[in-house]
């Protein structure tokens, strides 16, 4: 089985619009924005377009290592996609996010919300790349 680029390139962009969502007012932005130190002017502001394209280059960097993770351990099923995006986003991204946190005396709060964000979107991201199977 093989790396599927159009089910990698939807991930991604699947990923970068969850977290339009979980960032928004419907979601975690107010108390988000709270807990880093800034005010809702501050970040209605025009932001610069470069990090909106390095988080989705960070997107399709992520997909592509779930789907390599996937086909490596033959995710033939949503249910194995999501597996394996929980088996990432908790064991390596949550827990180094962790790390850095603690050390950091960051918000426990804060933390859940951005490492939540990365382990939902893993899994999420996970059970697309194991249901979309690439043709033979």
């Amino acid at each position: 089985m093989r790396v599927n680029y159009a089910a990698v390139a939807v991930a991604a962009l699947m990923q970068f619009a969850l977290g339009a969502l979980w960032y928004s007012p419907l979601l975690f932005a107010n108390r988000w924005v709270q807990l880093i130190g800034k005010n809702v002017e501050e970040m209605k502001r025009a932001p610069n377009p470069v990090i909106y394209l390095a988080a989705l280059a960070c997107s399709v960097v992520m997909a592509y290592v779930l789907a390599l993770v996937c086909v490596s351990r033959g995710a033939k099923s949503a249910g194995d996609g999501a597996a394996n995006g929980a088996l990432l986003g908790i064991g390596l991204v949550a827990t180094a996010m962790l790390t850095g946190y603690l050390f950091e005396q960051r918000p426990g709060e804060l933390y859940l919300i951005n490492a939540g964000y990365f382990v939902v979107s893993l899994i999420l991201m996970g059970a697309l790349l194991g249901a979309w199977r690439k043709p033979a």
